[in-house]
């Protein structure tokens, strides 16, 4: 912790500061803005007991990896992220499903195959009791090549736009105050 008298020092410093000078450090600060407020727009996709740090290890990683240098970017990258998340979290849902089903089988399991039953046929056997008395399998299917074509046409759209930069490297770039502005605000 920071004694009063760095703690002065510090504010004394930060009053000084006129923000970055170079036009590299002008571009890395005006992607604050971006970068966190992907981080709180985000924050609301995750259910309970869903795992924060993967989470946001994922949202590292796309953003590593694809590098958003504008909002419209950063938008098209959340919807990416997204989509990711929302299909992953649908292979668990479909995971669970079938060992609540295996394990709602165990007797069945028990009574019919004596000599015992691989887990591999006891794991199918749960799917296909499932499939035949549930809409559920079907329902997640559908749900997932949505989410596949909801990342796919995100993914399409933020490689678009890269290409754009390219063409119009010649325009200068927004100030920090306007990339702050927010649709419907107040």
């Amino acid at each position: 912790m920071a004694t009063r008298n760095q703690q002065r020092a510090a504010r004394l410093n930060g009053r000084l500061s006129r923000g970055p000078i170079t036009p590299e450090g002008k571009a890395r600060s005006s992607l604050n803005s971006i970068t966190h407020g992907l981080n709180a727009r985000l924050e609301s996709t995750l259910l309970d007991g869903e795992s924060r740090e993967f989470f946001h290890q994922l949202q590292a990683d796309f953003i590593a990896r694809y590098q958003p240098i504008d909002r419209v970017e950063a938008e098209q990258l959340q919807d990416m992220i997204v989509a990711r998340w929302h299909l992953l979290r649908l292979l668990n849902f479909e995971a669970s499903l079938i060992n609540q089903e295996k394990s709602r089988l165990r007797e069945y399991f028990e009574q019919t195959f004596q000599s015992g039953i691989s887990r591999g046929d006891k794991l199918a056997t749960a799917y296909h009791t499932l499939s035949n008395g549930s809409a559920t399998p079907a329902q997640l299917l559908r749900h997932a090549a949505h989410l596949e074509r909801k990342y796919k046409n995100a993914s399409l759209e933020f490689d678009r736009l890269k290409r754009m930069r390219v063409t119009e490297c010649e325009i200068e770039p927004a100030d920090a105050e306007t990339q702050l502005l927010l649709p419907f605000a107040g």
